[in-house]
């Protein structure tokens, strides 16, 4: 089964975040933060942490406008809250999860990027690793202490 990583930004040192990506032979970071930004995290701005990446050799790219959790679609949202089976059915968003895996497919090691640091809190599995899920692809979330894990649910 092939796998997809997923990290969580929370209030890791910039430092040990790409140690952690090295760990599991990250190629690419696929940022799906809606804001690619941080006031209290500068190093996770979009243009600083493609630099922090390119210099370790990681690739980078940005996909928070079509599998972001904070759509900017007024439609998207029900009771003023993200509505995930709305965004599931948006072209966008499906556009994302065809690009995440063509790089799957072709072997890439890639990390899907958000800020939240639990997991399945996160639209990066509420959302995303679900669908993948689904399709059949496996969803390895890493933590900041740098183990991995699978969310199993409740059951």
């Amino acid at each position: 089964m092939i796998e997809i990583f997923t990290i969580g930004i929370g209030n890791q040192p910039i430092q040990d975040f790409i140690q952690n990506l090295k760990k599991y032979n990250i190629q690419a970071v696929i940022d799906i933060r809606s804001k690619p930004y941080s006031r209290y995290r500068p190093d996770y701005n979009r243009p600083t942490l493609q630099k922090h990446l390119l210099a370790n050799n990681i690739g980078y790219k940005f996909q928070g406008d079509k599998l972001g959790g904070i759509p900017s679609n007024p439609e998207l949202y029900t009771n003023e809250l993200p509505d995930y089976k709305k965004i599931r059915k948006t072209i966008p968003y499906q556009q994302g999860l065809d690009y995440l895996e063509k790089g799957l497919e072709f072997g890439c090691r890639m990390v899907l990027l958000c800020a939240c640091s639990d997991y399945s809190k996160c639209h990066r599995y509420n959302l995303v690793g679900q669908d993948l899920e689904r399709k059949g692809y496996k969803a390895m979330h890493i933590l900041k202490d740098g183990s991995r894990t699978q969310y199993r649910g409740l059951f």
